[in-house]
């Protein structure tokens, strides 16, 4: 018959002890991961927004070109005035 062995009381606290690290370490790791997707989420969201609104700034900024010509604008005020580029030509 074999002899029955136990671990001691420091042992097992020790072994109990590594195992909840691992597992809250596994758990921050899952969080870590879910943060990461999400983020990546909103990330791409958020520059197909900015893509997006890049492209209107650009042909709203044409459109006025197109309507005042090569001129500056005050973006305060509106005010426009004639551009540097434009003053040599009269």
């Amino acid at each position: 018959m074999s002899k029955s062995k136990k671990m001691t009381k420091k042992e097992l606290s020790e072994l109990n002890d590594l195992r909840q690290k691992t597992s809250d370490l596994k758990d921050s790791m899952l969080q870590i991961m879910l943060l990461k997707d999400n983020l990546e989420t909103q990330w791409s969201e958020v520059r197909r927004k900015y893509s997006s609104v890049q492209e209107d700034y650009s042909n709203y900024l044409k459109a006025l070109e197109d309507k005042y010509g090569n001129v500056n604008i005050d973006l305060r005020t509106g005010k426009i005035t004639e551009s540097d580029d434009n003053k040599g030509d009269t």
